[in-house]
């Protein structure tokens, strides 16, 4: 005689249990991807004069380690003026890995709340595109970053109806999506 029952078992068991699994969110529990830091408070003074190393600020995990970067990269117009500067979030304190962990995964193109043109402060903080405070939520990192334009300069670039910018004044807070 057959056995059925040790087998309906783990079949009931396996066709009610196994649908529950996938509805359990363990990326709380994880480590990877929502790894906490100390919050960070830290003001930016970009220039377009030269300098000689460019800015960057390291965000601290409670253990002391440095869990991300914080950096500004400036981008020119083709004549080689300061056409804009965003922020850079990096993973660990390799400054030289490319990509931005602010930039959005899914396919996306255009303007986007980190990045700062020099034809986006023509009529001083008021007429930016995402305000004079933005807030960017990165889920997946567990992070949220406040960012406050303080100040900006810019000058018409002469014979090409754009701007350049001479310089700006961030205020930066990071901190856990969730503290």
């Amino acid at each position: 005689m057959k056995q059925i029952f040790p087998h309906s078992i783990w079949v009931i068991a396996i066709t009610i249990f196994v649908p529950l699994l996938g509805a359990i969110d363990c990326r709380a529990a994880s480590p990877k991807g929502t790894l906490r830091i100390v919050p960070l408070q830290t003001d930016i003074a970009f220039s377009s004069q030269p300098r000689p190393s460019p800015w960057w600020v390291p965000i601290k995990s409670p253990n002391g380690r440095t869990a991300y970067t914080l950096t500004l990269y400036v981008s020119y117009w083709v004549w080689g003026q300061v056409g804009g500067v965003e922020l850079v979030l990096k993973r660990g304190s390799n400054k030289s890995e490319t990509g931005n962990l602010l930039e959005p995964t899914a396919r996306w193109h255009g303007l986007q709340d980190y990045i700062f043109p020099a034809n986006g402060f023509v009529n001083r903080l008021k007429g930016l595109d995402f305000g004079e405070k933005r807030m960017i939520a990165l889920p997946k990192l567990g992070l949220v970053l406040r960012v406050t334009a303080l100040n900006a300069k810019i000058s018409a670039i002469p014979g090409r109806g754009e701007n350049q910018l001479d310089s700006l004044s961030l205020h930066v807070e990071v901190d856990n999506l969730n503290p």
